[in-house]
Formats: structure tokens, C-alpha cells, sequence
């Protein structure tokens, strides 16, 4: 991890003190090639700068206990830099809803514009 960007050496120094901190250092889109190491897990917090931020929790649901919860950031931008955000986060929270029960948003102006937060349970 000597090499590694800060950002990856940071969560790897911060999970080394956190038992039930697994960081997981891998393509979120691609959750076939790491499902054979994750277990059923209480939290996925989800913030990845991507199109199809919706597929990424889609596809990553089934590591998520029944009780257990998603916090996720949806970049706007990232999404579709074409688009108004408010329609964006409406499109993504839609296709959300497919495998979600969406329990609160927050927009998270101004500290990060054009983010939307959304915590959410699967259904």
C-alpha cells in the first residue's frame, strides 16, 4: 500500500483499527469478482463517481442484510453532466426504488453541489 493514492492508503489505515471495516479495493460495478470474499454485511456506504450509480447498489444489494442499510451519494455530474440535478436524483432514486424502500434524501449543497444523500433499506 506504500505506492498506493491517498485516498486508498487513508481507508486502509483507518480500517486497520476498525475490526468491522472491510476495504474492499475493487470495480463496485463488477460484484462478481469479489462476492466470494464478502459477507452479509449491516452497511454499505456507497461513493463512487460513475453513470449507473443506481446499477452499482442494485448489484451490490445482495451483500446487504434484510435489516441492513445503504448510504449513498449520488454525484450528479457523474451521473449525466448533461441533465438538471434535481432530474438526475429523480431518475436514480426511481431505478433506486426497484430493490430499495428510500427512507431520506438530502441535498448536500453547498459543502458538495450537486450531490444528493440517500439512506435506504432493501426491500
Amino acid at each position: 500500500v506504500e505506492f498506493a493514492p491517498r485516498p486508498v492508503r487513508d481507508l486502509v489505515a483507518v480500517a486497520r483499527d476498525r475490526d468491522r471495516l472491510f476495504p474492499l479495493l475493487k470495480d463496485a460495478r463488477r460484484p462478481e469478482t469479489y462476492a466470494h470474499v464478502v459477507e452479509p454485511v449491516d452497511v454499505i456506504v456507497q461513493d463512487v463517481a460513475t453513470r449507473g450509480q443506481a446499477g452499482v447498489a442494485l448489484a451490490n444489494r445482495r451483500f446487504l442484510q434484510e435489516d441492513g442499510r445503504l448510504l449513498l451519494a449520488i454525484k450528479a455530474r457523474s451521473e449525466d453532466v448533461t441533465r438538471e440535478p434535481s432530474a438526475v436524483f429523480d431518475a436514480v432514486t426511481t431505478e433506486l426504488a426497484e430493490g430499495y424502500e428510500l427512507l431520506a434524501r438530502q441535498r448536500l449543497d453547498p459543502r458538495h453541489e450537486d450531490h444528493l444523500a440517500v439512506v435506504a433499506r432493501p426491500r
